[in-house]
């Protein structure tokens, strides 16, 4: 045991205490910060990890994800292109007039004859308004699929709507019916 008698006997329990209470705190401490460190850097390397595993599939079809993207940007680029082109083609003003004899002259040039034009209903849309233009007339089969041809291939659009072709007993010319549809840009 220990003998508390006499004062320095007093002072030195007092000084092993205080070195046991110091040396605690220090140990205390240095446990605290240990584990603080260790929280602090193996939990967010586990969600790394974690992280990591989910995303290793999504990285294993970056390859096919690029080439469909690089796939996808170069139609893109052709279907501006496209668009580019074909706005090109449709004028400011109706221009009718001109496309009547742009109309005719494919029409003489393939043999093919052209009895009626007559325009008809106009639809107004934001961008653009388009307006039908019924056509008929007659010829042989090679020069109607010429004169069809020759019509696409004219610098202003035109749709073919609808187009009934009627064959003759005995003849080799077809008469047909045919509504088109021609646009010009809404300004």
């Amino acid at each position: 045991m220990i003998d508390l008698s006499n004062s320095e006997s007093k002072l030195r329990w007092l000084g092993w205490l205080l070195h046991g209470i110091g040396l605690l705190s220090v140990a205390l401490t240095a446990i605290t910060v240990r584990e603080a460190t260790i929280h602090s850097c193996v939990y967010p390397r586990q969600r790394l990890e974690a992280e990591a595993v989910r995303l290793t599939p999504v990285l294993a079809t970056a390859g096919t994800v690029f080439q469909e993207h690089r796939r996808v940007q170069q139609e893109l680029g052709e279907l501006e292109n496209n668009t580019r082109a074909m706005r090109d083609r449709i004028p400011d003003q109706p221009q009718e007039a001109e496309y009547l004899s742009a109309l005719s002259k494919v029409a003489q040039e393939v043999e093919f004859s052209i009895d009626n034009y007559e325009r008809q209903a106009s639809t107004a849309a934001p961008s653009h308004t388009e307006f039908d233009v019924r056509v008929e007339g007659n010829g042989s089969y090679v020069s109607f699929c010429r004169f069809l041809d020759r019509i696409h291939q004219l610098p202003r659009i035109a749709v073919v709507k609808r187009l009934t072709v009627n064959a003759r007993d005995k003849s080799t010319d077809y008469p047909f019916d045919m509504v088109l549809t021609l646009f010009y840009r809404n300004r």
